[in-house]
């Protein structure tokens, strides 16, 4: 307790000696308002605190990521790559297509072939559809390099022996004969010349695709219409007379017509059309010869001629 009774206060405001009884007397309380104060001071404070601490945060996620402009450079180069594999891809799609596309139409005779002379002058306005056709041969053998089997068909070709080459893949076919059937090649590949010249021999069928050829003068459309009849007239007269010998009478007098038909055909500007003709002409040539000397060398040139005419036609 107080020692001393608490008694009550009064303040005496004198104004020019004279005492004045305060009106709206205010009284401020500084240990109040300097609580007061403190205790705003310390909500600024904690306030402060609590900002700092999320500006800080804020300060510490933000440095957790790469400003854009530090990535400028890589962000591009990724970009850039993307595109360029993009179009490369596209590019090689395309291509792709439009080969396939060019393949199918060349395996479906939808463009001829020609060479070189094919677009001279007299280049013609005809075409023509050649269908599938068969050759049957005598095979001697099948070589996977393609220098290995010119150089035996030079061995043969040295000693007036006919032989030629087909690529069929990435195999190179030598054939020694032409033949009209798979019987007569069974009787041919057994007989003694043959034998001594070639050994072992076997039938094999090749076929040709359907192909369609354009721009051909009118004689190289009537060519190309009679010439595989004509050879394969040839190759089975030649074939009888082979096999009958003396005994065969023959019969190239049909043929006749058919050489002196072609024979007229002058107006034939592509090469390997050319190439065909006088194959044929040279060849139905020996082949009578033959008939009447029973000479073996006028077999061989025959039949060189018939194979020369196989292999070009079949590549056409």
């Amino acid at each position: 307790m107080d020692k001393y009774p608490k008694t009550e206060r009064k303040m005496t405001v004198k104004i020019n000696g004279k005492e004045q009884v305060p009106k709206n007397l205010v009284i401020h309380n500084w240990r109040t308002k300097k609580e007061t104060a403190v205790t705003k001071q310390e909500d600024v404070l904690r306030n402060y605190g609590k900002m700092k601490k999320l500006t800080k945060k804020k300060r510490s996620i933000k440095g957790n990521f790469t400003p854009f402009h530090a990535n400028k450079h890589p962000f591009s180069l990724s970009m850039l790559t993307i595109i360029v594999a993009s179009a490369v891809v596209i590019g090689l799609g395309i291509g792709f297509f439009l080969l396939k596309v060019m393949v199918k139409d060349v395996e479906n005779g939808n463009i001829g072939r020609t060479d070189e002379s094919a677009y001279s002058e007299n280049v013609g306005e005809e075409r023509i559809v050649i269908p599938s056709e068969p050759f049957i041969f005598l095979q001697q053998g099948v070589y996977q390099k393609e220098d290995s089997a010119k150089q035996l068909v030079a061995d043969f070709e040295r000693n007036e022996l006919p032989a030629s080459i087909i690529s069929d893949g990435d195999h190179f076919r030598v054939f020694v004969a032409t033949v009209p059937d798979e019987n007569s090649a069974k009787t041919i590949m057994e007989t003694s010349f043959y034998r001594d010249n070639y050994g072992e021999t076997y039938p094999k069928r090749m076929e040709t695709k359907e192909r369609v050829f354009q721009n051909l003068t009118d004689d190289e459309k009537k060519f190309l219409e009679s010439a595989y009849t004509i050879f394969a007239n040839l190759v089975k007269e030649g074939s009888n007379a082979l096999l009958l010998g003396e005994k065969y009478n023959g019969n190239f007098d049909s043929i006749a017509e058919k050489i002196e038909f072609i024979r007229s055909l002058t107006n034939i500007e592509q090469q390997s059309i050319q190439r065909l003709r006088q194959s044929l002409l040279d060849g139905y040539e020996h082949l009578i010869q033959y008939a009447k000397s029973r000479k073996i060398v006028d077999w061989q040139r025959g039949q060189a001629n018939m194979l020369q005419f196989a292999v070009d036609y079949y590549s056409l």
